[in-house]
C-alpha cells in the first residue's frame, strides 16, 4: 500500500494505491483529507502509474537513507542550541549537493579527487 499526500488549490488530497483480492489489479483512490473518496479506478497491478509511484519511492528512501546512514548521522548531531540543529542538517545537506556536482558536473571521484573518464 501506497499512500500520497498533496496539496492542490489549497485543499488536501490523498492517493491511495490497494491491491483488490483479485489477481492482478490495484484500487487507486483520490480521496479528500478527511478520507471520502473523490474518485476510484481499478487498475492492473503492473501498470505504467504503479511503476512510476515505485521509482519516486525509491529514489526517495534512498536519499533518505544516503543522508541518514554516511558521515555524521542525522540523529547524532549534536547541537547545543535550538538554531544549531538546523545548521547542522543544512551543512550535511550541503555536503551532499557538493559530492554530487563534483560527481555529475565534473566528473570527480569525490574520494580520491581524481577525474574520471
Amino acid at each position: 500500500m501506497l499512500v500520497l499526500y498533496f496539496l492542490v488549490d489549497e485543499r488536501d488530497f490523498l492517493l491511495d494505491t490497494n491491491l483488490v483480492p483479485v489477481m492482478g489489479y490495484k484500487l487507486v483512490t483520490l480521496s479528500a483529507l478527511e478520507g471520502r473518496p473523490l474518485v476510484y479506478e481499478l487498475v492492473a497491478a503492473n501498470s505504467e502509474f504503479d511503476r512510476w509511484l515505485n521509482r519516486i519511492r525509491e529514489r526517495l528512501e534512498g536519499r533518505f537513507n544516503e543522508v541518514q546512514n554516511t558521515g555524521r548521522n542525522l540523529e547524532r548531531l549534536l547541537a547545543k542550541t535550538v538554531l544549531g540543529l538546523p545548521t547542522g542538517v543544512i551543512a550535511k545537506i550541503t555536503g551532499h549537493l557538493v559530492k554530487f556536482i563534483l560527481r555529475k558536473c565534473y566528473r570527480t571521484d569525490v574520494q580520491t579527487f581524481t577525474r574520471t573518464a
